[in-house]
């Protein structure tokens, strides 16, 4: 359970996912657990969150527009070998009560772990051109793009 402290940082202490003695307790797991997985919590089924290899290989793998799609903020994403498209709504991201770039930043959990930091997780972050997977606070609230497991 992550505890806040009065300057908005949260303490760090995990007691699960984790492999360095710094954050709690050893497990070195480095992907989160279906139960654990938002997508599989909300869908069930075979659904889960992507991991980060499958979030470059979109990446790679798909030419990318920022667009306006019915009023929303969205980036289309096009296979460069079938032509296929998904669109992710730019929904930003929540911080504890407060919600920041609606409209403007798409962040995207993945669900691989870092295996540095334990209390950190991957996603990418896509703002206009700017394409880069980064590691974040698990803690934060950012969207997930569910894919059906293979």
């Amino acid at each position: 359970k992550w505890s806040i402290l009065n300057n908005n940082q949260y303490d760090g202490h995990v007691k699960k996912y984790c492999s360095n003695i710094d954050y709690g307790c050893i497990d070195n797991k480095t992907l989160l657990d279906s139960k654990d997985d938002a997508a599989n919590a909300n869908w069930g089924g075979d659904w889960r969150m992507p991991t980060v290899f499958e979030q470059e290989e979109l990446l790679a793998y798909c030419t990318y527009t920022f667009m306006s799609l019915n009023g929303v903020k969205v980036f289309k994403l096009t296979s460069k070998e079938n032509g296929k498209s998904i669109f992710l709504p730019a929904a930003g991201y929540r911080w504890n009560e407060s919600s920041y770039t609606k409209g403007i930043l798409l962040q995207y959990w993945s669900v691989s772990l870092s295996e540095e930091i334990s209390n950190r997780a991957y996603f990418f972050n896509i703002q206009e051109e700017n394409l880069v997977i980064e590691i974040g606070y698990r803690c934060g609230g950012m969207s997930i793009r569910p894919v059906l497991a293979k």
